[in-house]
């Protein structure tokens, strides 16, 4: 199983690859790399294209990824709020009872009251 930094970093590809597909097909789409030396026109929109599409295809991935990273916090929280009610029932149950909180019997006052007098 994926420890949470193998997480972050697949996540922090994810988030670059995202952000330069979205940079590179901007650039390319609305000519502010005019006239690139290796490429005329019609190539320049297929390689645009194809940053769109692989903008839209990290796009899904990304959402993907955040809505399984907030289900895994809430049910993380959810165990946590469980394990916190379970743990005071157990516990009580297992405590010695308190000498203080026992209710004294009407035999154990007259003998005290004897011994005093």
């Amino acid at each position: 199983m994926a420890s949470k930094h193998d997480h972050d970093s697949i996540f922090f590809i994810v988030n670059v690859v995202l952000i330069v597909s979205g940079i590179a097909f901007l650039v390319l789409r609305f000519g502010l790399a005019n006239d690139l030396p290796l490429m005329d026109r019609e190539h320049t929109s297929l390689v645009a294209d194809l940053f769109f599409a692989t903008w839209v295809g990290v796009i899904v991935i990304w959402c993907v990824m955040v809505i399984r990273r907030r289900r895994r916090k809430v049910a993380q929280r959810k165990s946590i709020g469980t394990r916190a009610l379970r743990r005071p029932v157990a516990n009580q149950q297992t405590q010695a009872p308190n000498p203080l909180s026992v209710q004294s019997s009407p035999w154990s006052n007259s003998v005290a009251t004897t011994h005093l007098s």
